[in-house]
């Protein structure tokens, strides 16, 4: 989430299972890297088990790491939620931080979350930019790009961006 786009919202889409399957196919990746920058997960209790994966790489610009990923699974209200998002961060690392540890959390704490998700990305998405803004001086100067999925019970798929 860049500070200079406050007026910018998150779009959100929704796919159906079938849909999901073949975007999670799609997504596969197979690369022989260091355990650090790739990994892989499977979840728990959906009746459709699924898996995923990911793999990071480091670009050779000449400074540390500014991105960050989530790559987890969640149970809350009885239910399972994927939940996979990469903050690409600008400038330097305390936004892409901040959003991997709260973007969630604000997104799932939206009291509409379960009856339209959709409402509720686009309400946490704009929260959580009102926050950083608001709280630039000790954030610092960088901003970041979120793109956020969620896997709801293995049956729904939720993508979110912010540029």
């Amino acid at each position: 989430m860049s500070r200079q786009s406050v007026a910018s919202e998150a779009g959100a889409s929704h796919f159906t299972t079938s849909s999901f399957h073949k975007f999670m196919c799609g997504a596969c990746l197979n690369s022989s890297s260091s355990p650090d920058s790739s990994g892989k997960g499977k979840s728990k209790s959906s009746i459709k088990k699924l898996s995923h994966g990911f793999h990071l790489v480091e670009g050779k610009c000449g400074h540390s790491m500014e991105d960050y990923h989530v790559s987890e699974y969640r149970k809350k209200k009885n239910h399972e939620l994927g939940l996979f998002a990469i903050f690409d961060g600008h400038l330097g690392n305390r936004v892409p931080s901040y959003l991997k540890d709260h973007l969630f959390n604000n997104i799932l704490d939206e009291p509409n979350f379960w009856k339209d998700p959709a409402t509720a990305i686009k309400n946490a998405y704009r929260s959580t930019n009102h926050f950083i803004l608001e709280n630039s001086m000790e954030l610092g100067p960088g901003g970041s790009t979120a793109v956020t999925a969620i896997v709801i019970d293995g049956k729904s798929l939720w993508v979110a961006k912010h540029w």
